[in-house]
């Protein structure tokens, strides 16, 4: 096993094939484009509108991204996944139809 010892920028240790490849990541900036910057800010407030506008519907779409990510609901199996797909739509939509009253109500 061949360990190199390498500060970033400096590829004065590695084999010639691979010192094409090495990259120093201090010397590299980090570019964004302004259309994707835009985009991102748009998506941004958004978000932040979402949370202002329908609290119950942004707490339940956090609550289902955050189980989404659980690995029990892999193994589960097809009418169970339905089950559950049709309980959180359920409950998505009842959180929205609180949040609308409640919008409409201080309208």
């Amino acid at each position: 096993m061949v360990h190199w010892n390498l500060s970033l920028g400096s590829s004065a240790n590695l084999p010639p094939e691979i010192q094409v490849a090495a990259i120093g990541l201090n010397e590299t900036p980090f570019k964004i484009s302004d259309e994707h910057l835009a985009l991102m800010r748009a998506l941004s407030k958004t978000v932040k509108l979402r949370k202002c506008f329908f609290p119950r519907c942004s707490n339940m779409l956090d609550k289902i991204r955050d189980e989404e990510q659980e690995p029990e609901l892999a193994s589960l199996g097809s009418t169970e996944r339905k089950r559950r797909f049709h309980d959180l739509q359920d409950a998505l939509l009842r959180a929205f139809s609180v949040d609308n009253d409640e919008f409409r109500s201080s309208a």
